[in-house]
């Protein structure tokens, strides 16, 4: 009698494992006995207490699939801000040479506007007065270096004064594409 309970019992635990196992395969849900249901329709009753055994829960599918995404990166205010503008905010330091000598300017940046300009190497055989305080104010007036008058007498200076703040320039507008890159690669 007790071998015949046993085989009664492999058969019906058996029965159940390919159930669940067909489920899985036709739904595609890696975790069938989360989502199966008791059997109820089992002919076989086995009245043996068994042991050491917990006793199953019943997890009922809601119905709806649940759809997990990859949380999505939310850019701040101010990075996103930062992406629209051409020049990186920052102090950005270049130098225009001529035949006569060089210039060399640290030109700040904030927020693509021009706030601050300064002369900081000098070394032609010109005063530096013919050039400095009057082409970084202009530089601060205009906004932009196209537009800053050529000092009669300082024709070279002010190239020289011109060349420095556009090499300034193109460091804050190659500081800006890697920031930008930085911050669309993070998104990524």
């Amino acid at each position: 009698m007790k071998n015949t309970v046993n085989q009664k019992l492999v058969a019906l635990c058996s029965a159940a494992v390919l159930t669940a196992a067909s489920f899985a395969m036709q739904t595609g849900v890696g975790n069938a006995f989360a989502k199966s249901k008791p059997v109820t329709n089992a002919k076989h009753v086995v009245k043996k207490k068994v042991t050491g055994v917990k006793k199953p829960t019943t997890i009922k599918p809601s119905g709806k699939k649940k759809v997990v995404t990859k949380p999505k990166k939310v850019l701040s205010a101010a990075q996103k801000a930062a992406m629209g503008q051409k020049y990186k905010d920052g102090s950005y330091t270049g130098v225009g040479q001529t035949q006569i000598g060089a210039v060399q300017v640290v030109v700040t940046l904030k927020k693509d506007k021009i706030t601050n300009v300064q002369i900081t190497g000098y070394s032609t055989h010109y005063p530096i007065s013919y050039i400095d305080p009057i082409l970084p104010q202009e530089l601060l007036q205009y906004q932009d270096i196209n537009k800053i008058n050529i000092v009669t007498g300082a024709t070279l200076s002010t190239a020289d004064f011109y060349y420095g703040v556009v090499q300034a320039l193109g460091e804050a507008q190659t500081a800006q594409k890697q920031f930008v890159a930085t911050l669309k690669k993070s998104l990524a």
